[in-house]
């Protein structure tokens, strides 16, 4: 398969990236990494097929559809035909330069022998928003890529077209809301977060803890060089201890305070957002303000 190439508009006439043949920006290649991968899976190369691409604030996210190719081996484009497919997340902030999760997991891999995807899986949509969950539309088939061509591909006649017709079936994958990645304990652990002046009146968490509990403390960010706070550096009432914790598993859940409240901290305070998981996963915050009462 080709490489992905970028293209770009400010007023969606005028497009500009592409300046004619092999004049193009790149923006993903494969390389050895997923051959190795491939090879990991019984194949000989992996090969990017096609992906899909969703925007969160500045951050781009792609769901790609991975090919992992077989013998025998083309060397023209669009000739490598047997293999079986995956799907794994990249994630950039100028949708050119693409990074991955460290090893490039698999977001989702085929299905068992027999069931409709266990072969092909292609992006059909980018991530959809319904209310808690998001959705992403893919196409599978039973079975794998070029299962019904020759190796000089041409149609085999030892399989009815009734068969092929209909192979190809729409399947749906659901996942809760912007959980891509967490940082998660099995015990407990700490972490902060730089986030500058408060941008709401509350402090909402992403967060799954069923058996554990998520407790946050806020401090004030001294200068940019203001290395790890001191327990004792939280804002009066917005220590750990004043914290409410929670236990649940919730995409969208207000930290709450019992001597203070976040809309009291003035906006012109930088701030440091300090957490405390047990037994759990935080997957995200966002400041977010009161609806009216």
């Amino acid at each position: 398969m080709p490489p992905a190439l970028v293209i770009e508009s400010r007023d969606g006439v005028n497009w500009y990236g592409y300046a004619g043949t092999r004049q193009w920006q790149e923006t993903y290649v494969p390389d050895d990494f997923d051959d190795l991968l491939a090879a990991q899976r019984g194949f000989k190369i992996g090969e990017l097929y096609g992906y899909t691409v969703y925007q969160v604030d500045t951050l781009y996210l792609a769901v790609q559809s991975i090919l992992n190719v077989g013998l025998p081996i083309h060397n023209k484009m669009a000739q490598n035909a047997n293999g079986v497919f995956h799907l794994r997340m990249a994630f950039s902030h100028d949708a050119t330069h693409w990074r991955f999760p460290r090893g490039r997991p698999p977001l989702l891999e085929v299905g068992r022998p027999g069931e409709f995807d266990a072969g092909i899986m292609v992006c059909e949509s980018t991530l959809v928003d319904h209310r808690d969950e998001q959705f992403l539309y893919y196409s599978g088939t039973r079975y794998p890529h070029g299962w019904s061509i020759t190796p000089d591909f041409k149609i085999r006649q030892d399989i009815p077209i009734e068969e092929q017709r209909g192979s190809q079936v729409l399947g749906l994958a659901r996942l809760k809301r912007d959980r891509f990645a967490s940082l998660a304990v099995s015990w407990r652990g700490r972490f902060d977060v730089e986030t500058g002046p408060r941008q709401g009146d509350e402090l909402t968490i992403n967060a799954r803890c069923p058996r554990g509990s998520v407790r946050v403390a806020i401090a004030e960010q001294r200068s940019p060089c203001h290395v790890e706070p001191r327990k004792s550096d939280s804002l009066p009432g917005f220590s750990f201890d004043d914290c409410e914790p929670f236990t649940g598993d919730s995409i969208q859940t207000a930290v709450r305070f019992r001597r203070a409240k976040i809309a009291d901290i003035p906006k012109d305070k930088f701030l440091i957002v300090r957490f405390e998981v047990s037994a759990g996963e935080v997957f995200g915050y966002e400041w977010a303000n009161r609806s009216s009462e």
